[in-house]
């Protein structure tokens, strides 16, 4: 558990490549669906689940999926503080825009 606090690395976990710099910015995919919201408010179906495998709580291998996801047009991040593994969704984010 001394591993998931900080910049942490998950001992034999495989890591999501790093994104080349060279990467453009995809829109969001033609034919997107979306879930209506009791709100009101729509969701959009496809997004990227953050939890629940070794990869997941890798620092490098969390921030690197996020920000692949978000550059191929993905916006439907689902996390939670219980993954503790926010900071590097949140880096994901902050590089990707």
């Amino acid at each position: 558990l001394f591993y998931l606090v900080g910049k942490y690395t998950v001992p034999g976990s495989k890591n999501t490549p790093a994104v080349p710099l060279d990467v453009a910015v995809s829109p969001r995919p033609a034919k997107e669906m979306f879930v209506d919201l009791p709100s009101g408010h729509k969701m959009p179906m496809m997004g990227l689940g953050l939890c629940c495998r070794p990869s997941a709580y890798d620092y490098v291998s969390v921030r690197n999926s996020v920000l692949w996801f978000l550059l191929q047009g993905g916006r439907l991040l689902d996390g939670a503080q219980l993954y503790l593994n926010h900071d590097a969704i949140g880096e994901g984010i902050k590089d990707a825009i």
